[in-house]
């Protein structure tokens, strides 16, 4: 019988179920997005990893935990510039190498870190 008036309310429904449902999975996607990069943050072997060509500048971020700005005024990035880009476009476009950018990423790390305290 619940079964039944189940099916009916949903039939009755279905538009405002329908957006439910996509709202319920859209929340458990960032979620489950939220939670996997605190563990992935929070494990030591991604912190402070060599920067890498496919890295983005928000990965590097999350792995040296530096906020947005200092990333942005450090690789020379627009405010509100594209999106997504690769650290081996940006060493190219600063005209260094990967570990001089891994070594430049240290240092500001290093001089937020000791600013905080």
């Amino acid at each position: 019988m619940a079964s039944q008036r189940f099916k009916s309310f949903v039939k009755q429904n279905w538009q405002i179920v329908s957006v439910l449902v996509i709202a319920s999975v859209a929340a458990l996607w960032f979620a489950i997005s939220i939670v996997m990069d605190v563990v992935y943050f929070n494990d030591p072997r991604h912190q402070d990893e060599p920067i890498r060509g496919w890295m983005t500048p928000r990965y590097v971020s999350m792995s040296f935990d530096l906020p947005r700005e200092v990333v942005v005024d450090l690789f020379d990035l627009p405010k509100d510039g594209p999106k997504g880009r690769r650290m081996h476009e940006i060493a190219d476009d600063l005209g260094m190498t990967l570990p001089e950018l891994t070594d430049l990423v240290r240092d500001a790390a290093h001089a937020h870190r000791e600013g905080n305290q």
